[in-house]
């Protein structure tokens, strides 16, 4: 950790969530405690005295109860670097620390676990997709998934919506499956572009195809960073974001605490004031086992 860096800290964050290996461990909720030293500069906040200069240690706590809340983990190991992931990308963290105790582990002890630090990678890049299909959409939104892991490395930390079920719109078809993906990745904007749409023609997608119109497979570049950028063939942030519940809503599941790079405003609070405005009974999020 550089020396000069400033920290912002949370302590025994308790928690109730499914976590371990054992049959036992699987039935009930646990309680685990996290803590938290968070590496950043406090200068800006500190001058402007304003929240939204600083990393918000609420938000921050919020975001990591809905993890626990939303997904079970075998591994402690696993469950500490989505922590620090999620501190290091969403809230642009330079550096964290976790410590994550599962005190009813073993009886013998006051608690087990493990501690891991993690900087941020400033050649890695967090990457925000949507994916669609209204055609054998099961088996296509499997294959994206697929190719995206394939495609970006098995370390690129692939995350994965729920996926949500809507009405074709601006042409009678079958209804479509969407979802929302991120993942880190090295490449350029344009070179993320590029692998997006490999996959989509390795799955049967052909470019011309009308706006509204069937398809097998469709891989959208939502976000990348915080970057604004508007050229010939990469355009971020996708304008669709602020104008459909299908992108919007898996979006805010994702990762609610996201700050959108025009608006300046989280993606929890842009569903908000969305979802107010459009039919949000329109989404039937599904079961889809992965």
């Amino acid at each position: 950790m550089n020396p000069d860096m400033d920290i912002v800290f949370i302590e025994q964050l308790k928690l109730e969530t499914i976590i371990g290996i054992h049959d036992w461990e699987r039935e009930k909720k646990q309680t685990i405690t996290l803590d938290i030293d968070i590496g950043c500069s406090i200068q800006s906040a500190a001058a402007s005295d304003k929240i939204e200069h600083c990393i918000d240690y609420f938000s921050v706590c919020e975001r990591i109860k809905k993890l626990a809340q939303v997904h079970q983990y075998q591994l402690v190991e696993t469950f500490a670097e989505e922590v620090s992931r999620i501190i290091l990308y969403e809230f642009t963290a330079q550096w964290v620390r976790v410590k994550l105790n599962k005190p009813e582990a073993v009886h013998e002890t006051n608690g087990v676990g493990v501690i891991i630090e993690r900087h941020h990678d400033k050649n890695q890049h967090l990457v925000y997709v949507g994916i669609g299909s209204n055609i054998e959409q099961e088996k296509y939104i499997r294959l994206a998934v697929q190719y995206l892991q394939e495609s970006f490395g098995k370390h690129c930390q692939l995350r994965l919506s729920p996926v949500y079920k809507t009405q074709a719109i601006g042409f009678d078809g079958d209804d479509f499956f969407n979802l929302v993906a991120s993942f880190s990745t090295k490449l350029s904007p344009f070179g993320v572009e590029k692998k997006l749409k490999e996959i989509e023609h390795k799955n049967g997608r052909r470019r011309g195809q009308e706006k509204f119109s069937a398809r097998t497979l469709d891989i959208d570049l939502l976000l990348y960073d915080q970057e604004i950028i508007s050229s010939e063939s990469v355009n971020i942030p996708r304008d669709e974001i602020e104008k459909y519940a299908f992108v919007l809503s898996p979006l805010a599941d994702l990762s609610p605490k996201l700050i959108h790079p025009k608006t300046k405003k989280s993606i929890q609070e842009m569903w908000q004031k969305l979802s107010q405005s459009v039919n949000a009974g329109a989404l039937e999020k599904i079961d889809f086992s992965w």
